[in-house]
C-alpha cells in the first residue's frame, strides 16, 4: 500500500517526499536531486511490474509491454534470493544502462542477464568495476538473442575465462554490437584467442579493447588470423599484456594484410625477446615492415614498451615512408643516445605531413642493467659488492651524485657493516674501498623541474592499472615505470601510497615518488599513511627535514644523523621554539647510547648534548620525542586540515559519475 501510494502522486512531481521537506529548499544539493530522481523512477518501474500479473512473468517477453525484461529480473532474484536493486530496474527502462561501481557481484549479474535476454530498451552496457565472475559468461550468452545492444563496456569485473570464449560466440552470431571492452579482466590466453578468431566472420564490431588479459602467443597467433579477414575493426587495443617480440612477430603478419584498421595500442608490453640480438631485431623489423605496407593505421601507441636505440631507428625508416599514420606515441623507452635522430626523422615527417603528431617524452636516458638502479630516480637502497663490475659501477654514478650534494644524498651508509661518513667533520671525502660490501640509502635531492603535475587522465590512467594488480611489488615495479617519466602532486602521491596494503611498500613507493614530487615542501602530509615506526625509518632515508617539517618541526619522533646538515638544521629548528618540549632523548654513536634523558629543556638542549659528548653536532644520531608550541601545533593542524579537505573535495568532484548503491537502495557517491 505504501508502495502504491507512493507513485500516485506521480502526475504531481512536486508533492513526492514532501513529508521531508523543511522550510525553503531552493538551495537543495543538485547531486540530491538526481538521485532522488534515479530512485523515485525505480520505484515507480518496481510499482508497474508489482501490477503485472503473475502469469505474465511464466509465458516470456511477449507479455512485457515495455520490452524491458524487468519482470524477468525481478523473478530471478526472487528465485536467487537477490534483494531487488533500484538502480538496475531503473537502469533496464534507460538506453544507456550506466551501472559501472554499482557493487553489482555475481548472482545480481545473473538475475541482470535474465532480464537482458528480453530487454529491447538497452543500447548500450557499462558493468565496468563489479565483480561479476560467471555472470559475464551468462550475460554474454544472453546477449545471442538481443539484438538492440550496441556497446558493452565490462571492464575490471572480475570475469572468469570462459567470458571470452562466450563473447566470441556472442560476436558471431550478434550483428549488433560495435563495441566491446573486457579490459582488466585477466581472461588469459586461450580465452582471447577464442574470442579475436571470432572477428574472422564478424562485420560489425569496430572497437575492441582487451588490455590487461594475459595475452600471450596463442592469442597472438589468433589476432594474426584474424586482421587479414576482419573488415569493420578500426580500433584495437593490447596494451598491458606483457607481449614478447615474437607475439609482436605474429601480429605484424596480419597487420601486413589489413586494410581497416585506424588505432592500434600496444604501450605497456615489455616487447622482451631473445637473448640473441639478431632475432630480436629480426621480430622487430618484421613488425616495421607491416607497418611500412599499412595505410590505414592512423595511430600508434608504443609508449613504455622497451623499445632500444637500434629498434628505435628501424621504426623511424619505416615511419618516413608510411603514408597514412598520423598519430605516434613513444614515450618511455630507453632510446639512448639515438633520440636526437629519431626527432629528426620524426620532425621532417611533420614538414611534410601536416596532421602528423608525435610524442617521446622520458627517452633520453637508458636505464642501467644493474638491479634497483634506476638513473632517472635512483632514490633507493642500496647494497653493493665493490668486487662485482655492474655495483662498482653504480657505486661510482653515487659516488659522484654525494660529491655535489656535499655528502647529503648518502644516508646511514655503511661498510662490511661499520658505519661511516661520507665527508666527515675533517672534511676529507670518503674513498672507494678495494673490497668489501657498501650499504646505503640514496636520495635525489635535486627533485625534478618539471612544475606540473601528471595529468588527470594519465594518473587515472595509472592508478586503474595499479589497483588491477593485488601483488605488492606488481604495483612497485609499475610505479618504477612511471616515475622515469611522470611528475605528480602530494596529493597524487597520496593517493598512490593508499593503494598499497603494506607498509614496507608503502616506505618503497614514497622514496621512490620523492625526486618525482613537484611540491616536496609538502611532503610532511604524507605522514598519515605511516605508523610512526615507518615514519621514522623514512627520516633515516630520507631526513627529517623532509618527512617531519613544514616551516617548522611538526610533533612527533625524531631520528637526525647529526652528520647531515639538513637534520642539524631541523635541530637547530626545534631549539628556535623556546615553548616547545623534547622528551625521551637518547644520543648514539656506533649504536651505542652515550647519552640519554627523559626530558631537556629546550634552551639548554644544545648545551646538554655538547657537554655529554664533544662530537655531538658533528657525527652521531640523535632520537627524541619533539612537541611544538601549542601555537604552532594549531597552526599546522588547521593546515591539515586545509589541504586534505582540498584532496577530499578534488578526489570527489574527479569521481562524481561513479555511484553504487547499498543493500536497502540507497544511492551514494562513490569515491
Amino acid at each position: 500500500m505504501l508502495l502504491a501510494a507512493s507513485c500516485e502522486g506521480e502526475d504531481d512531481d512536486a508533492s513526492w517526499g514532501s513529508e521531508f521537506e523543511d522550510g525553503d529548499n531552493s538551495e537543495e544539493d543538485h547531486t540530491d536531486k538526481e538521485i532522488d530522481s534515479i530512485t523515485y523512477s525505480a520505484i515507480k518501474c518496481m510499482h508497474q511490474v508489482a501490477l503485472t500479473p503473475p502469469e505474465a512473468l511464466e509465458h516470456g517477453p511477449e507479455h512485457d509491454a515495455s520490452n524491458t525484461g524487468i519482470p524477468h529480473y525481478i523473478h530471478a532474484c526472487n528465485g536467487m534470493r537477490v534483494r531487488l536493486q533500484p538502480l538496475v530496474v531503473a537502469a533496464l527502462n534507460h538506453p544507456d544502462m550506466e551501472l559501472q561501481h554499482a557493487g553489482l557481484v555475481e548472482r545480481e549479474g545473473l538475475s541482470l542477464a535474465a532480464a537482458m535476454k528480453h530487454n529491447r530498451v538497452v543500447q548500450a552496457i557499462n558493468l565496468s568495476g563489479n565483480s561479476l565472475k560467471s555472470a559475464g559468461d551468462t550475460l554474454a550468452r544472453a546477449l545471442e538473442q538481443n539484438d538492440r545492444v550496441t556497446q558493452v563496456r565490462i571492464k575490471a569485473a572480475d570475469l572468469t575465462p570462459a567470458a571470452g570464449t562466450s563473447f566470441g560466440a556472442l560476436l558471431r552470431s550478434n550483428c549488433s554490437i560495435t563495441l566491446l571492452d573486457l579490459s582488466s579482466n585477466k581472461l588469459g590466453d586461450r580465452s582471447l584467442s577464442a574470442l579475436l578468431l571470432a572477428l574472422c566472420t564478424n562485420s560489425t564490431l569496430r572497437h575492441l579493447f582487451i588490455a590487461d588479459n594475459g595475452m600471450a602467443a596463442l592469442s597472438a597467433r589468433a589476432c594474426q588470423n584474424m586482421l587479414p579477414c576482419n573488415t569493420s575493426l578500426r580500433v584495437l587495443d593490447l596494451s598491458w599484456n606483457h607481449l614478447q617480440l615474437s607475439d609482436i612477430r605474429s601480429i605484424s603478419g596480419g597487420l601486413a594484410g589489413n586494410s581497416t584498421l585506424q588505432s592500434l595500442n600496444l604501450s605497456w608490453n615489455g616487447l622482451s625477446g631473445s637473448n640473441v640480438q639478431r632475432l630480436n631485431e629480426d621480430c622487430f623489423l618484421a613488425f616495421t615492415r607491416a607497418l611500412d605496407t599499412s595505410h590505414s593505421l592512423t595511430e600508434l601507441d608504443l609508449s613504455y614498451c622497451r623499445i632500444s636505440e637500434t629498434q628505435a631507428v628501424f621504426l623511424c625508416s619505416a615511419i618516413s615512408t608510411n603514408k597514412g599514420l598520423t598519430s605516434l606515441k613513444l614515450d618511455g623507452n630507453p632510446i639512448g643516445d639515438s633520440i636526437t635522430h629519431v626527432h629528426a626523422k620524426l620532425r621532417a615527417r611533420q614538414e611534410s605531413v601536416a596532421t602528423f603528431r608525435y610524442s617521446a617524452n622520458g627517452c633520453t636516458s637508458n636505464r642501467s642493467k644493474a638491479r634497483g638502479f634506476d638513473d632517472l630516480n635512483p632514490s633507493g637502497h642500496y647494497r653493493l659488492d665493490v668486487s662485482i663490475a655492474e655495483d662498482l659501477r653504480v657505486l661510482r654514478i653515487l659516488e659522484k651524485q654525494a660529491k655535489r650534494s656535499d655528502g647529503e644524498a648518502w644516508r646511514s651508509e655503511s661498510c662490511n657493516g661499520e658505519r661511516f661518513q661520507y665527508l666527515p667533520a675533517s672534511g676529507k671525502p670518503w674513498r672507494i674501498p678495494l673490497s668489501g660490501v657498501v650499504e646505503l640509502d640514496f636520495v635525489l635531492l635535486d627533485g625534478t623541474k618539471a612544475e606540473a603535475e601528471a595529468s588527470e587522465e594519465a594518473f587515472k590512467s595509472l592508478t586503474e592499472i595499479m589497483s588491477k594488480n593485488s601483488d605488492e611489488e606488481a604495483k612497485i615495479d609499475i610505479l618504477q615505470r612511471a616515475c622515469s617519466v611522470m611528475t605528480f602532486s602530494v596529493r597524487q602521491a597520496i593517493n598512490m601510497l593508499f593503494m598499497f596494503s603494506l607498509e614496507s611498500c608503502r616506505e618503497k613507493a614514497l622514496v621512490m615518488l620523492f625526486s618525482r614530487i613537484i611540491d616536496r615542501r609538502n611532503l610532511w602530509l604524507c605522514n598519515k599513511a605511516f605508523s610512526e615506526r615507518s615514519r621514522l625509518n623514512l627520516q633515516r632515508r630520507l631526513g627529517a627535514r623532509f618527512v617531519m617539517m613544514s616551516d617548522a618541526p611538526v610533533s612527533g619522533r625524531f631520528w637526525l644523523d647529526l652528520s647531515k646538515s639538513n637534520d642539524r638544521k631541523v635541530l637547530q629548528l626545534m631549539m628556535e621554539d623556546v615553548e616547545g618540549e623534547v622528551t625521551d632523548v637518547k644520543l648514539l654513536h656506533h649504536n651505542t647510547t652515550v647519552y640519554q634523558a627523559d626530558k631537556i629543556d629546550m634552551s639548554r638542549l644544545q648545551g646538554e648534548l655538547v657537554d655529554s659528548w664533544s662530537e655531538a653536532l658533528s657525527a652521531g644520531v640523535v632520537e627524541l620525542c619533539y612537541a611544538s608550541s601549542g601555537k604552532k601545533d594549531a597552526q599546522e593542524q588547521d593546515k591539515v586540515r586545509r589541504v586534505h579537505s582540498r584532496l577530499q573535495d578534488h578526489t570527489e568532484s574527479s569521481s562524481s559519475k561513479l555511484m553504487t548503491t547499498t543493500r536497502e537502495g540507497t544511492a551514494q557517491m562513490k569515491i
